[in-house]
């Protein structure tokens, strides 16, 4: 829950509602911001005193009066706290170098515990002090910047002025940040020439890794940190820019479309009005109507005619911003059958300003007054992404994602999320593709994963082309037979077959000069398929342990090297008179392959999913008959997580 929604257990329904009217209906005598600022003033209760001194301090003072009023009548943000996290703050802090951060939460949280976490509301503590220190700092970066007279007042209010992010504690971060990070943007007079520097230089400086420590960090803690999870980074990358003058907001995506069980957040320049700035790749400078962080993944080639199908892009429904204005979606705060992601008022919906304005759709249904379309995520099942309120019978979803397996919701009085129809695909030209089963028309099915295959994966196992398997009855190789060379891209267990003139003592594989591929198992076999050749292992350029993890049986292993053009093998001893007539081997993998032994359950949609039954295969593929023009999802029962949802087309799996 976000903990704005906390607020309306402190002061109350009756009165939260009362003040919300006030604030979505006001009359003509009652402007939005009174309203706001009496509904800040009943969660600030005894420290209202401190929001009025500030307001008191900048009576007739212009734009300054008016930040005050922006920061105050927004001011129903809050965060998380302990007495561990206090701890550790002050022990991480009193060092001169960084310590390991994980070493320091254990030993807090051994000594003080998890207890004692509470909620704090930043109208209820802030101090005057403080707002008003922020407010003369801000003012200080923006009209001394050589671009102050691009960026307005309005813009300098959103992204300039915050003292905060997102949920992390307040901390005094402006001047120590703008000090540290000021020298680097010397002379530059473009706010985006300046956005670029900064940013190639704290992503290269701020290292994304999770910790242990199980709060938010604020921004001073951040700094001595230099390193956290994705969200983190943002917030200290935005308060970097927001120090020095520059314009900057946090984006991110819920649940990406079509990957893995979370989203993703980023940083980017929102110097102008209406337009989105980001930068990627090798960019210098943030730039319009680039493709979203993180989102491409590249491969060297896709054969034609591989066994899987691959992608190569990460699909967003839609991109939203962390906004320090209350939103004007306050209507939905009080309903409970709101999921709690669309409750959250400081939320502000910047697909538009991501090109995602090419894919609608309008559907006919007068089921609920809130609709909601949803994605899968995995092991959460179907998440909502996106609402809209049903008028005349009628619901529109603007501005979303195409390419698209959605799902049409709606939660019923106990929460529960009720299908209103069964899903559909949004295509490229933005058509609805409905998966309704086909029951009388079966299809059989060979399954080989239970999720997507991206293309980062054939760049690793490409490195596997141009190895050599050769066999001689020299140690060092000499006057070796070339049994074969690997020729395309490896796709899961690959099989290479050989005609040896003679029965060697020696085999190997050799990677070729300029790779180092990560293999998780390579066996030899001769007339016996069943049963793999022993032998000792022999090796060069490689260690022994990693040799050891690429021929143990387990495919969840991998050995590699540090040097390429490694090689190992088998010695099969003296007097060996059983030619090799074959090696099979898995490059390093996802681990989302079909796995023999594992106890697998194919579903499908229709109106829930609805089991096909469970098997254990002795082989890499399943093999199932299933309605046709159906939605899929193959759930391992043994391990694992990554899991997504897949239709069957022209024989392959076609992941969504």
């Amino acid at each position: 829950m976000h903990p704005y929604l906390k607020i309306l257990n402190i002061i109350g329904m009756n009165k939260i509602y009362f003040y919300l009217l006030f604030i979505i209906g006001f009359s003509a005598s009652c402007s939005e911001e009174t309203s706001k600022y009496q509904l800040v003033k009943e969660i600030a209760g005894d420290n209202y005193q401190e929001l009025k001194r500030v307001l008191i301090h900048y009576r007739g003072q212009g734009e300054k009066l008016k930040a005050a009023k922006f920061l105050i009548n927004n001011m129903g943000h809050a965060f998380s706290i302990s007495p561990a996290a206090v701890a550790y703050r002050e022990k991480v802090l009193s060092y001169v170098q960084k310590p390991n951060c994980d070493s320091v939460w254990f030993a807090v949280e051994d000594s003080l515990g998890g207890s004692g976490c509470k909620t704090c509301y930043d109208a209820s503590i802030i101090k005057s002090d403080y707002i008003i220190a922020t407010i003369e700092e801000a003012f200080a970066s923006w009209k001394n910047a050589p671009w102050h007279d691009d960026i307005d007042f309005e813009t300098f209010c959103q992204f300039i002025l915050p003292y905060r992010v997102s949920n992390e504690p307040l901390s005094e971060w402006r001047i120590l940040l703008k000090d540290k990070y000021a020298h680097l943007i010397q002379g530059i007079t473009d706010p985006k020439q300046a956005y670029g520097l900064l940013y190639r230089h704290l992503i290269k400086t701020f290292e994304t890794k999770s910790l242990k420590f199980p709060y938010t960090p604020d921004v001073l803690l951040l700094d001595k940190h230099m390193q956290g999870i994705c969200a983190q980074r943002c917030i200290y990358i935005v308060s970097v820019m927001r120090a020095l003058g520059i314009p900057a907001s946090y984006d991110y995506i819920y649940y990406w479309a079509n990957y893995s069980t979370s989203g993703h957040a980023w940083v980017c320049y929102t110097g102008e009005p209406g337009k989105t700035y980001t930068m990627i790749n090798s960019d210098t400078i943030p730039l319009e109507n680039n493709d979203f962080d993180a989102s491409v993944i590249r491969a060297p080639w896709i054969p034609k005619h591989f066994k899987y199908k691959v992608d190569t892009l990460k699909r967003a429904s839609k991109v939203y911003r962390k906004s320090y204005a209350l939103e004007t979606n306050l209507r939905d705060i009080s309903d409970k059958t709101v999921p709690s992601f669309f409750r959250n008022p400081f939320v502000e919906d910047v697909s538009a300003t991501y090109r995602m304005t090419r894919h609608s759709t309008e559907i006919n249904t007068r089921a609920a007054r809130n609709v909601y379309l949803c994605t899968f995520a995995s092991i959460y099942d179907w998440q909502p992404v996106v609402k809209a309120r049903q008028k005349q019978g009628k619901v529109s979803f603007t501005n979303i994602g195409g390419e698209i397996v959605y799902l049409l919701v709606y939660y019923d009085e106990n929460k529960n999320m009720v299908p209103l129809s069964n899903p559909f695909i949004l295509s490229k030209k933005n058509e609805r593709q409905m998966l309704n089963p086909d029951s009388l028309h079966l299809q059989t099915m060979i399954l080989r994963r239970k999720y997507v295959l991206y293309a980062h994966w054939l760049s690793r196992w490409s490195k596997m082309i141009n190895a050599r398997f050769e066999a001689s009855d020299n140690p060092g190789f000499e006057n070796a037979e070339l049994l074969n060379i690997v020729k395309e891209i490896p796709d899961g267990i690959t099989s290479v077959k050989f005609s040896p003139r003679k029965a060697y003592r020696y085999i190997r594989v050799q990677v070729r000069k300029d790779a180092r591929p990560d293999i998780a198992e390579m066996a030899f076999y001769g007339i016996d398929t069943q049963n793999k050749l022993k032998g000792k292992l022999i090796y060069e350029d490689i260690e022994l342990e990693n040799v050891l993890k690429a021929t143990d049986g387990d495919y969840t292993t991998h050995g590699g090297s540090r040097l390429e053009h490694y090689w190992f093998g088998l010695d099969l001893g003296e007097g060996n008179k059983e030619k090799v007539l074959s090696a099979e081997f898995c490059m390093r993998h996802d681990m989302n392959m079909v796995v023999a032994g594992d106890e697998y359950e194919l579903f499908y949609y229709d109106y829930g999913w609805k089991s096909l039954g469970k098997q254990i295969p002795t082989c890499d593929s399943l093999v199932y008959t299933a309605p046709s023009n159906a939605l899929f999802w193959l759930h391992n029962h043994t391990k694992g997580r990554e899991e997504r949802i897949f239709t069957y087309e022209d024989g392959r799996q076609v992941w969504w």
